[in-house]
């Protein structure tokens, strides 16, 4: 009875480690213009700076409209 119930709560655990590992590869990244930055963005670590001040988790230059996108997790 004692073994049945160890190995009852353990694959509870695994099944639980794995559903919650599954939820974590899931999270979207949202990327929005930012409204601060001004003029072209060359330079990725300008864009982020002005992306955390924003309440952003990051930000980066896009290439063809020469723009600075922040990012965060949504």
């Amino acid at each position: 009875m004692k073994t049945e119930v160890s190995v009852v709560l353990s694959s509870s655990l695994i099944i639980c480690s794995f559903d919650a590992e599954e939820e974590s590869v899931e999270a979207k990244i949202c990327r929005l213009p930012s409204i601060g930055f001004r003029g072209p963005c060359t330079s990725d670590k300008n864009c982020a700076k002005v992306c955390r001040r924003e309440g952003f988790d990051s930000g980066d230059c896009e290439g063809y409209t020469m723009g600075c996108l922040c990012n965060k997790h949504c």
